[in-house]
């Protein structure tokens, strides 16, 4: 994957500002080429692929963060490789597909939750029944249909458990151990999040550049972002002699 074009970026950023989050994710990856409604169509997990990738292109392999251990509040220096938890990209791609499953005495037919779903989800009541709603086409218990939102809790887990096996990118998990008091514990990669507050920062970064340069130079923002980052960071190197 290609990195987009900085006006791209800039474009999808702004737009992205008043969104979801689902839809901020959805028009990173339309940087990168692909119909919208086929994008959010994607499960979430291969949604989450590509955006390893696209991070990848935009800012490296490598991914510096940090993280605060629960138990004794020391903040740690967390460092880890997008190519550790993304499949190639071969292993990445999926189309939506219905699934069945029998547990705890019920028949389920189901699909796996995507962008669209997880955008209709109240941000007040993140209650899993929204999910159930939209993904489950049809549920029964015996010969009685049965409304996804009234499934009890064992056969919820077991639908969950089986769209984790299917949609494994869906919940990335990283583990960590605090070298001060020696607690271990894992915690979950919102790539969506994560890869949006990296793009936030620079494009805020980048505007400032484009305002110094055009002061200095009196170009345009379309001169200005047609440049290599390269040449943009010599030009403002003299700018700051």
């Amino acid at each position: 994957m290609r990195a987009p074009a900085s006006d791209l970026l800039l474009q999808a950023w702004e737009a992205g500002l008043a969104q979801s989050p689902a839809r901020r994710a959805l028009a990173l990856l339309a940087t990168t080429g692909g119909d919208a409604a086929v994008l959010a169509a994607l499960p979430v997990g291969v949604r989450d692929a590509r955006l390893l990738r696209l991070r990848r292109a935009l800012f490296g392999d490598t991914v510096a963060a940090l993280a605060q251990c629960p138990a004794c509040g020391e903040r740690l220096d967390v460092n880890f490789a997008i190519d550790d938890l993304c499949p190639p990209d071969d292993a990445a791609h999926g189309a939506p597909v219905t699934y069945a499953l029998q547990a705890c005495g019920y028949q389920l037919c189901y699909r796996l939750p995507n962008s669209d779903d997880l955008s209709a989800v109240p941000p007040d009541d993140p209650s899993p029944v929204h999910l159930l709603r939209r993904c489950v086409a049809s549920a029964m218990h015996g010969d009685a249909p049965v409304a996804p939102d009234a499934l009890p809790p064992d056969a919820v887990a077991a639908l969950g458990a089986a769209m984790a096996a299917a949609d494994p990118l869906a919940r990335i998990e990283l583990a960590f151990n605090c070298p001060g008091c020696g607690h271990g514990w894992d915690d979950l990669l919102d790539i969506a999040a994560f890869l949006w507050k990296e793009v936030d920062a620079w494009a805020r970064r980048t505007l400032h550049d484009v305002h110094t340069l055009a002061r200095a130079y009196g170009w345009s923002e379309a001169e200005i972002l047609a440049m290599t980052p390269l040449r943009r960071d010599i030009y403002l190197d003299m700018v700051r002699l």
